[in-house]
């Protein structure tokens, strides 16, 4: 199965992170041997007794009475059966929390042998979600963008691809570098990210507060951003049904703490989650090898890196994060000084 090598990297980093994620070439197989007669008969089972399978959620959005909101629901309802699976009985979605300290790395060819790119994603996990989370991961990643963009593209050239920004994960937070290159390695690239990521804690250290605050500004304005659609306003109410939060005001409430954050904070959380030289340093390494560096798939890793062989495996041998018996809004290794909640902005983010 072809893949392209930047969304090969994203794949295998989720399929490290996510307790359930049934690998890409299995479900091939299956729809392979997949016939009209078994789909009849998995709608039979999944329709025909709908209270043991089936758990209904409904979203109403837009100039609807109650009454007729309740009546269209009661209707779904009526066609599917009583939906009465208990919520100890629903599946919950549950992502690895990453060892502090040392790095884990997992290396993969391209799927198509003549492929030239290459990609490095150096992914660091930075907390569970949270309002407060939330609003310092968007703050790094806005001061982060462009001075990574433009060191490691524009300056340094490194490859033709190059982003970084959060990520969300079955309710853990964490900040992702990604750079795609058709002439350097994943291992260079990676020390390259790493060099940046250093050298921007003398950044944050000597910033400006009026350069703080204008990063902040455009933050908060993004955030105030008047949806463009209805359908762009209910992705956004449906993110906070599926999280199982249902907080439709986030992005209010996090404008609220953006308001109180200081730069002093963004650098603690910086340094403490991001910097390389972080104590509790959560990250985790995809390398995508291109044609002509397969020997990096047999090198030395490096002192301290733990390579993963087989990324999937990862759910048995860490714990997961239980989101409900942890404080959700502190980040790992920063404590919590501001206002908290559990539940994620209106933002989307799907399992990225």
């Amino acid at each position: 199965m072809n893949m392209k090598p930047h969304k090969h990297a994203t794949y295998l980093r989720l399929l490290s992170l996510k307790e359930s994620m049934w690998q890409a070439s299995d479900i091939l197989k299956e729809l392979d041997a997949t016939t009209l007669a078994d789909v009849r008969a998995f709608l039979s089972s999944l329709l025909g007794d709908a209270s043991h399978t089936c758990h209904l959620e409904a979203l109403v959005h837009g100039n609807v009475p109650p009454r007729a909101t309740l009546d269209l629901a009661r209707s779904v309802r009526s066609v599917l059966g009583p939906c009465a699976t208990p919520a100890s009985a629903r599946p919950l979605e549950r992502a690895v929390e990453l060892p502090a300290g040392g790095p884990l790395l997992h290396r993969a060819g391209v799927r198509n042998g003549e492929e030239e790119n290459s990609v490095a994603e150096v992914y660091r996990q930075a907390g569970r979600d949270g309002v407060r989370a939330r609003a310092l991961i968007d703050l790094v990643e806005q001061l982060v963008g462009e001075p990574c963009y433009d060191t490691l593209r524009t300056k340094e050239q490194l490859g033709y691809s190059v982003h970084s920004g959060m990520r969300l994960t079955h309710g853990l937070l964490g900040f992702a570098v990604v750079v795609v290159s058709g002439v350097h390695g994943p291992a260079y690239l990676e020390s390259r990210i790493l060099e940046f990521l250093a050298g921007f804690v003398s950044t944050l250290r000597g910033m400006p507060e009026e350069e703080f605050e204008n990063h902040r500004a455009a933050v908060i304005s993004a955030k105030m951003l008047k949806h463009r659609s209805m359908v762009e306003e209910a992705d956004g109410m449906w993110e906070a049904v599926t999280s199982q939060k249902y907080d439709f005001d986030a992005r209010a409430r996090e404008v609220e703490v953006l308001q109180q954050l200081t730069l002093p904070e963004v650098k603690a959380f910086y340094e403490e989650c991001i910097a390389p030289s972080a104590s509790t340093l959560r990250q985790l390494s995809v390398h995508v090898v291109g044609k002509a560096h397969q020997a990096e798939l047999s090198a030395d890793a490096g002192e301290g890196v733990t390579l993963l062989s087989d990324p999937s495996s990862l759910h048995q041998r860490l714990p997961l994060a239980d989101l409900e018996a942890t404080d959700p809004g502190a980040p790992v290794g920063v404590p919590d000084a501001g206002p908290q909640s559990d539940a994620p902005a209106a933002k989307r983010l799907k399992g990225a």
